[in-house]
C-alpha cells in the first residue's frame, strides 16, 4: 500500500510540474498560424513583427501580415493609432476565436513602408 501512495505522489508531482511549465513565446506568424482554437485559448505569449494591412480602430479591428500569412489582432479602441503599411512589433498573447487571434498588450510602430503585394486570384481559386 505504501508503494502505491509513493507512486501516486510521484505521478502527481510530475503532472503538477508539467502544468506549471511556462508556454514558449511565439515569435512569428508561422508559429502562431498552425494553432487550433484549443491551443490558441492557452494564451501563448507572442512577440512578432508584421505589416499592417487593414485597420479600423473604432471597431477594434486590425489585420497584420508577414510573408504569406496574416492574422487578426483585437485592438483596444484607445490603442496607439496605426495605418496600413506600418511595420509593427506586437507583444501579447493568443486567444481562440474562429481561428486563433492575438490580444496585444503593446503595438509598437517600427517604420512606415509599403503594403505587401497582392496575389492575383480568380473567383474559382478563391
Amino acid at each position: 500500500m505504501k508503494r502505491w501512495i509513493l507512486a501516486f505522489a510521484i505521478v502527481l508531482a510530475s503532472a503538477t510540474a508539467a502544468l506549471a511549465a511556462p508556454l514558449p513565446t511565439l515569435t512569428s506568424l508561422r508559429q502562431i498560424h498552425p494553432l487550433d482554437n484549443g491551443e490558441g485559448d492557452k494564451g501563448y505569449p507572442v512577440n512578432f513583427e508584421a505589416t499592417v494591412t487593414y485597420v479600423r480602430q473604432y471597431e477594434q479591428v486590425l489585420f497584420v501580415q508577414d510573408d504569406d500569412l496574416a492574422i487578426f489582432v483585437l485592438i483596444r479602441a484607445d490603442a496607439n493609432p496605426v495605418v496600413a503599411g506600418d511595420r509593427v512589433r506586437i507583444t501579447g498573447k493568443t486567444a481562440g476565436s474562429f481561428n486563433p487571434i492575438v490580444l496585444p498588450t503593446e503595438i509598437d510602430v517600427l517604420r512606415h513602408g509599403d503594403l505587401p503585394m497582392p496575389v492575383p486570384a480568380t473567383y474559382t481559386q478563391l
